[in-house]
């Protein structure tokens, strides 16, 4: 069979929309897998414009940080992994929002929500959806505080390599809340960490004997928007789902890479380890918490440069930014922002990002 022409090629595999396709496309000959290896970056940022919903934004560096295992390890910068990844997180999303899971319990059992028609239930939980997305992209800043750094990373091992950046991607969230997030953005991030809460708590009712219960759930709120739809997927997704994928990552010489190996052939331990590193992210958050009722606290934003001080939550940051942009008074925001998503819901509106 006569072989087409490489423009052609090219032209075909910005159409693509799976990497499946991509794969086997990539196999018809060696040329073609060569081309599509070549041009890996160019196909890559046209499949990713595909998949991020409108008005979110993508990392400048082209990165993302995994979640098949606990490492997260840094994706090269728009690699065939990143889309891997992006489908990845997309049916997840998809799997904890569906019948019968913790989250969707959560939001008919919450008072604002419990009554809801079904056409309004719909956009809710497509708008929260969307909030998830918006969690993921606070938790890939790490990516972008790695790449920015003097010596760029190929890969972050978050437990040996985060801690020292910690503040740095902190403050890179408060800027993605402040330039890339409309009040409406901003409403939605707060009801999903609040029904997440709701049903972590529903789902660990070991809660109550614990010492401090509450600031727990705080923390596991706050530990969305650092770790996004896998600290979602830990805690709160299916019980017959598993941890992490268990499927045979072989070929990585292919174009289009194959679903990651878990970080053991044993699906339990997969599980026990996600869910450790995950209570780990929690506690930290406490730790925070502790310090910041301590009076290590920094309030205002000229008080960040001091790295004596504790910087405030995202959680926190997400409510204070929904203040500024809307001009409301800070007191009222928890009852404002229930508004704007009870009329957002109502209208079906989804609003584009921006700075509002």
């Amino acid at each position: 069979m006569p072989s087409l022409h490489p423009d052609v090629l090219l032209l075909v595999a910005g159409h693509v929309d799976d990497l499946q396709t991509l794969s086997s496309l990539s196999q018809t000959s060696s040329l073609t897998n060569s081309l599509l290896k070549t041009y890996e970056h160019s196909i890559v940022k046209a499949m990713v414009h595909r998949r991020i919903a409108a008005g979110l934004i993508f990392p400048p560096c082209g990165s993302i940080l995994a979640s098949h295992t606990q490492d997260r390890e840094l994706l090269p910068a728009f690699s065939y992994s990143v889309i891997q990844e992006l489908d990845m997180r997309s049916r997840r999303i998809e799997t904890l929002f569906s019948p019968g899971t913790p989250l969707l319990n959560a939001i008919h059992e919450s008072q604002s929500h419990a009554a809801l028609p079904e056409r309004e239930l719909d956009n809710l939980i497509a708008l929260l959806k969307r909030a998830v997305m918006l969690a993921d992209r606070l938790k890939d800043c790490v990516a972008e505080v790695v790449f920015q750094g003097p010596e760029p990373l190929s890969q972050c091992d978050i437990d040996t390599y985060y801690d020292g950046i910690r503040r740095k991607v902190k403050l890179a969230q408060f800027e993605v809340l402040r330039h890339s997030c409309s009040p409406i953005d901003l409403a939605f991030l707060s009801t999903l960490a609040d029904i997440a809460g709701m049903a972590y708590a529903a789902e660990h009712p070991f809660i109550v004997h614990d010492p401090s219960p509450w600031p727990r759930v705080t923390s596991f709120k706050e530990a969305v928007y650092s770790h996004g739809s896998m600290a979602l997927w830990a805690w709160l997704r299916p019980r017959d789902e598993p941890a992490a994928p268990a499927v045979d990552g072989s070929g990585s010489d292919k174009t289009g890479p194959t679903e990651h190996v878990s970080g053991s052939p044993d699906e339990e331990r997969a599980e026990v380890e996600l869910m450790l590193a995950m209570e780990k992210a929690v506690s930290g958050v406490m730790e925070d918490i502790g310090l910041w009722e301590a009076g290590r606290g920094a309030y205002e934003d000229d008080e960040f440069a001091d790295e004596s001080l504790v910087l405030p939550g995202v959680y926190s940051r997400v409510r204070t930014e929904y203040s500024r942009k809307t001009g409301r008074p800070f007191e009222r925001v928890g009852v404002d922002m229930d508004v704007a998503v009870l009329l957002a819901i109502r209208e079906g509106v989804e609003e584009e990002g921006g700075s509002g």
